[in-house]
């Protein structure tokens, strides 16, 4: 099989954090399992995560924020927006996924959208689920398995989808905060916890312009390299060469994930996926706060979205605990007071984190069992190509 392939050895080294070689081209060469890092390997990663879990759980304690609402609070919340928002998360995980495949095919034009699909629905609940976001590499890893690509094509793939989510992201989120009205003063504390939400708006300008800064470079990256990698080794190599090299390496790899560019078929499919995959989460956040009696704006939803999709960012603990309430909460803190937060908003964030959890479980045992199908499919189509040339 062609192309380059990511053996097990170099992928349990990048989900470390150890340096490896890039792969070379050729036919890859799968390890044994005995040749494979020991599970006691991700160790730290795995107690450090739960560490920071337990952080988080003494922080909520302290500041006074629940992690479970009140019972009396979860009896008042419409059923038909919790169906809503599950409906919602639900359509917007397939075009998540879905949009990969567009993605993938200025590469790949022969490869399976049904396998495609599946490598995305084990890929994001790995995401979440995973410690210290050890799951980021196994979609890369999974795609690159069968060599339709290679593993850096499939990263930087992954690194060009981040940055247009975060660019969607963060744009919606500072144009809708200039669209509502924040409490004012903001409080300096998020509870009774020293956590100042009045640096969030700053948060999210800042983040929108680094993401469009980001979206840009890669832009220049891909329409013209030469020149792009003449500027940034001109800027950095006074500073250090290795930088330089590291960081035009970086953004080269991440912008051959913009292939899609270069077809407008497959352009608009995915730019079109990606913005269904975000109205939808929209939406499901604001129909979600009214359910649990926040009288939202749309504008408010986006904020509290924003918010919340820069929280996930930091190291949190398994699945995302801790770092996704804190970013619910500190979302919700820009525009109503404690006393809803305690009861309406710990409805959000409970509600809001189970659903995804579970949505996150879902995928993974259906991303496997379609994994599973598309290979005794291909087990099959083999055995009857052989029948026949026999």
């Amino acid at each position: 099989m062609e192309g380059t392939r990511l053996t097990s050895e170099k992928y349990t080294a990048f989900v470390r954090g150890v340096p490896a070689e890039e792969p070379t081209t050729g036919q890859g060469t799968e390890l044994s399992p005995g040749k494979t890092s020991s599970p006691w390997a991700y160790a730290p990663r795995v107690l450090a995560s739960l560490a920071i879990a337990g952080g988080f759980v003494w922080l909520f304690k302290r500041g006074g924020l629940p992690l479970i609402p009140p019972a009396s609070t979860l009896s008042t919340v419409q059923p038909g927006a919790i169906a809503a928002f599950a409906l919602f998360t639900a359509i917007g995980i397939y075009f998540r996924v879905h949009r990969w495949v567009p993605l993938l095919r200025p590469v790949a034009p022969d490869i399976s959208e049904r396998r495609v699909v599946a490598i995305g629905l084990v890929g994001i609940a790995t995401i979440m689920l995973a410690p210290l976001r050890m799951g980021e590499a196994a979609r890369p890893y999974l795609l690159a398995r069968d060599g339709k690509v290679t593993f850096f094509q499939a990263l930087g793939a992954a690194g060009a989808e981040r940055v247009v989510d975060g660019l969607v992201l963060t744009l919606t989120a500072a144009i809708a905060l200039t669209l509502s009205t924040p409490i004012s003063p903001l409080p300096d504390h998020l509870g009774d916890v020293a956590l100042p939400v009045s640096i969030i708006p700053r948060a999210i300008y800042i983040a929108a312009v680094v993401f469009t800064g980001g979206a840009v470079a890669l832009t220049v990256f891909y329409l013209a390299r030469g020149f792009a990698r003449k500027v940034t080794m001109t800027l950095l190599s006074p500073i250090s060469v290795k930088l330089a090299s590291f960081v035009t390496g970086t953004l080269e790899r991440l912008a051959d994930g913009l292939s899609v560019l270069g077809s407008p078929e497959n352009r608009l499919r995915f730019f079109g996926e990606t913005l269904l995959y975000w109205l939808c989460n929209f939406a499901g956040q604001w129909l979600l706060m009214r359910g649990c009696g926040i009288e939202a704006s749309i504008p408010q939803a986006c904020v509290t979205l924003g918010v919340l999709g820069l929280g996930v960012i930091v190291p949190a603990g398994p699945g995302l605990f801790g770092a996704f309430q804190i970013g619910t909460y500190s979302g919700l803190a820009l525009y109503f007071p404690l006393a809803i937060l305690r009861t309406s908003g710990a409805a959000v964030a409970f509600i809001s984190y189970a659903a995804q959890l579970l949505a996150n479980l879902l995928a993974l045992g259906l991303g496997f069992l379609l994994l599973a199908r598309s290979k005794r499919a291909l087990l099959l189509e083999s055995t009857e190509r052989q029948r026949r040339s026999a």
